[in-house]
């Protein structure tokens, strides 16, 4: 459905679900039924599970956010918008769009259908994992949908004015002359626009600031992972992790 709300064409490299030519906007119909698909086999496998509440409120929850998270980075992606694009409201898009859903949903599940989740710390730990590798990965995503040379969906974020990572630090660091650059032509989609936006961006150093910030931020997640290990075991982590790490080394190349 965000592939949908965002017009996207790819995703980590390839093509959308909605944009296949045997799929299009079936794609809203296919989405509704893995919804009611997740809560039958939800009640299939776990209804007897004394937790069993627990794990279906986790899902509905779950899916509420995200459908709150894509309605109000909507929102934001309108020009007019363009003064609430800051790093709170980024944090709060990332948490309801991803966040919960990608990391905090599936772990808490998984310790919830295990009897491990009710315990503070844990959940406190969760939280907080969850926040940082939710924030990670779209930092990622977002920086390769800003630098990607595909031609045949470049720079979404940029002319559609999602409140992106790039945008954010950019915002940070801009002088009065480029800030007015960006607000004049960021979330606008002619070819103009968004080179004046991406020559901001280069001028500011976007893209050297991101491999700093990410390799920070690799640290960071590591330390904590090291931390928790008494309360979580490292492996609920370390597979999405490896994978960050992975594709650290594609978007360096």
């Amino acid at each position: 459905m965000d592939d949908i709300t965002d017009s996207g064409n790819r995703r980590w490299g390839r093509k959308v679900w909605w944009r296949l030519p045997e799929v299009g906007l079936n794609a809203v119909n296919d989405a509704s039924i893995l919804e009611h698909m997740g809560y039958q086999i939800l009640k299939q496998e776990f209804q007897d599970n004394p937790n069993f509440v627990e794990l279906m409120d986790l899902l509905q929850r779950g899916i509420m956010m995200s459908s709150v998270g894509r309605n109000y980075d909507e929102h934001v992606a309108n020009p007019q918008h363009f003064d609430e694009i800051s790093p709170k409201t980024y944090s709060d898009v990332v948490f309801l769009k991803n966040t919960y859903i990608a990391f905090y949903l599936p772990t808490m599940s998984g310790l919830l259908a295990n009897g491990r989740g009710k315990d503070p710390r844990t959940h406190r730990a969760v939280t907080d994992m969850a926040h940082d590798l939710g924030l990670m990965l779209q930092f990622q995503d977002d920086f390769e949908d800003c630098y990607n040379e595909d031609e045949e969906d470049p720079r979404l974020d940029v002319r559609t004015g999602r409140c992106s990572w790039p945008i954010v630090a950019a915002k940070e660091r801009a002088n009065d002359k480029q800030m007015k650059i960006l607000r004049d032509n960021y979330g606008k989609r002619e070819k103009k626009n968004v080179d004046a936006v991406m020559s901001v961006f280069n001028d500011l150093r976007i893209a050297e600031v991101f491999q700093t910030e990410q390799e920070v931020n690799f640290q960071r997640i590591q330390e904590k992972i090291d931390q928790n290990a008494d309360i979580l075991p490292p492996a609920i982590f370390n597979y999405a992790f490896d994978t960050m790490r992975y594709y650290r080394r594609i978007l360096r190349e």
